[in-house]
């Protein structure tokens, strides 16, 4: 069998872009150019064997969906989920590890930020595993919203995030619908104030938290 292996970046590289910051974003431009940046510094490792060495980060592309009226998808994880530390922690975003395997691309980039490379291909196959999409015209439109890079838990540091945000056409949340339902139970689409008074009163995982914390548009 064919271990796993997983896009990383070196920690220092990392720390250099955040200064220190949980979540940030330094505008479009800048932002472009650090995703860009992890993409072609990055490297493929067994993922095995980075689980613990914090000396690089695992890149993961973490998803938001946002409606046309401004909300936000959000999904609860079930106790069958199958990591302890997540069972029933919120969250607004969709992550996963980008792996060496190529896919087809099939999401308009905005503005030229994430144009298709390995971190964008990622993206797409986060949406393709997690969402059941029902064809029915465009779905909307990617953007670059900022990077997570927390220091809270060994899991933590071992993790970069690259969030982005897919806009939707109108009517297109409509069509979103939650694929493995037997690890995941949709909670609504909820407005950044919704949000943050939600965040008060059940617990979300850490990346959506920080993501909460820092505002939302």
């Amino acid at each position: 069998m064919v271990a796993e292996r997983v896009l990383v970046a070196p920690a220092e590289l990392v720390a250099h872009a955040s200064r220190g910051r949980g979540f940030w974003t330094d505008g479009p431009d800048r932002d472009a150019v650090t995703a860009g940046m992890f993409n072609t510094v990055g490297w493929f490792e067994p993922r095995d064997g980075v689980e613990t060495n914090e000396q690089v980060r695992q890149v993961i592309p973490y998803l938001l969906l946002r409606s046309r009226a401004g909300a936000y998808f959000t999904y609860r994880r079930l106790p069958s989920g199958g990591e302890e530390r997540l069972f029933d922690l919120h969250s607004i975003g969709w992550g996963g590890h980008v792996n060496d395997e190529r896919c087809a691309a099939g999401l308009e980039f905005g503005s030229g930020v994430l144009t298709p490379n390995w971190i964008a291909e990622g993206l797409q196959r986060e949406l393709a595993e997690e969402l059941d999409l029902a064809p029915g015209g465009p779905l909307g439109r990617l953007t670059l919203h900022g990077f997570l890079a927390l220091d809270e838990t060994p899991v933590d540091r071992v993790h970069v995030g690259v969030v982005a945000r897919l806009d939707l056409a109108p009517g297109a949340e409509a069509r979103c619908a939650i694929r493995e339902t037997d690890r995941l139970a949709p909670a609504g689409w909820l407005s950044p104030s919704e949000l943050a008074a939600h965040s008060a009163e059940v617990a979300f995982e850490g990346w959506s938290r920080a993501l909460i914390a820092a505002g939302l548009p």
